[in-house]
């Protein structure tokens, strides 16, 4: 007898086969997307407190001096704040896995100007010439500004330290 084509079990194995190929391959593609995702949050938000860090020291060194010391906010003698702040926009960023506060910028009064996103915290160390920490802004020394983030699991944390130098003035 002369068969021609194939039976329907043939056919159904074919397509289960076929199936469980397409399973895996979306399941891998989707993977890599999400890791390449998150990649993409990590050095965007890495960048982010990078330039936070830079602006803050920029404005530090031009400053006259630490106004006011407390471990979450930052007060010159310019009337330059910075704060960190509950983030009106939380939860409606592209990707959940970033949230937090943002870190403002206020000067004189005016209005606060957003300088970093997604921030869990700002920890501000005020030392004196030995290098014990201290809270009266007259004995500040040096500062120690830590901006910490956190993309899904993994925290980045940036520091930067400032040093009293002659006049009185902060350098970096």
């Amino acid at each position: 007898m002369n068969k021609r084509g194939m039976t329907l079990m043939e056919v159904l194995v074919v397509l289960l086969i076929l199936g469980t190929v397409y399973n895996l391959i979306f399941t891998v593609y989707f993977s890599l997307q999400k890791q390449y995702n998150m990649i993409i949050e990590q050095n965007e938000v890495k960048e982010n407190l990078a330039l936070a860090l830079e602006q803050i020291k920029a404005d530090v060194i031009n400053s006259q001096g630490v106004v006011r010391c407390r471990s979450d906010k930052l007060e010159l003698a310019e009337g330059i704040i910075y704060q960190l702040k509950d983030d009106p926009q939380r939860g409606q960023h592209l990707y959940t896995s970033l949230t937090g506060y943002v870190l403002y910028r206020q000067e004189n009064g005016k209005a606060n100007q957003p300088i970093a996103n997604f921030l869990q915290s700002m920890q501000v160390c005020y030392f004196d010439a030995g290098g014990k920490e201290c809270a009266l802004s007259s004995q500040v020394a040096s500062v120690e500004i830590k901006l910490t983030a956190k993309v899904g699991k993994k925290k980045i944390v940036r520091k930067s330290a400032l040093a009293l130098g002659t006049g009185g003035k902060l350098y970096g």
